[in-house]
């Protein structure tokens, strides 16, 4: 039991004795974002202190190929290149990573340490203002 993803978040504050909201989200590519964005909103509402919030994907078995379509998300040589014009999409692996959150106010009061901060977050969806479906829609995420 609680071998799907939508027992992480409960399975996780079980196991680390933790209270308050437990609830896992998924939007696809931007899960984990969605997920920092609704822990800030609880702490913002006062229903926790703290928050973590992240995500993962573990493959299983793990891909060991794909076939390249042309405009499609997959890299073309095979190789993920974040932020680089030689970029040409992604690969599928496995992993995760879990942000602890906390008000900063709060944060410099009790002297946790800071490794970053934010002004805010929101949601929205691209649509199909976009080429396809996986494709960013730059109208969107101007708004």
């Amino acid at each position: 039991m609680g071998g799907d993803g939508h027992y992480a978040a409960t399975r996780i504050a079980y196991k680390l004795g933790l209270t308050g909201p437990a609830l896992s989200v998924g939007s696809a590519c931007s899960s984990s974002l969605l997920a920092v964005h609704v822990a800030a909103q609880a702490i913002e509402a006062g229903e926790c202190d703290l928050a973590l919030a992240g995500g993962m994907d573990i493959e299983f078995p793990q891909p060991t190929s794909y076939l390249h379509q042309e405009g499609g998300i997959m890299s073309r040589d095979g190789v993920c290149r974040p932020f680089d014009a030689e970029a040409s999409g992604t690969v599928f692996g496995s992993g995760g990573g879990l942000v602890l959150l906390a008000d900063l106010e709060v944060a410099r009061e009790r002297g946790w340490p800071v490794r970053a901060v934010f002004a805010g977050s929101a949601v929205n969806n691209d649509g199909s203002e976009k080429a396809s479906f996986t494709a960013p829609g730059r109208p969107a995420r101007r708004r």
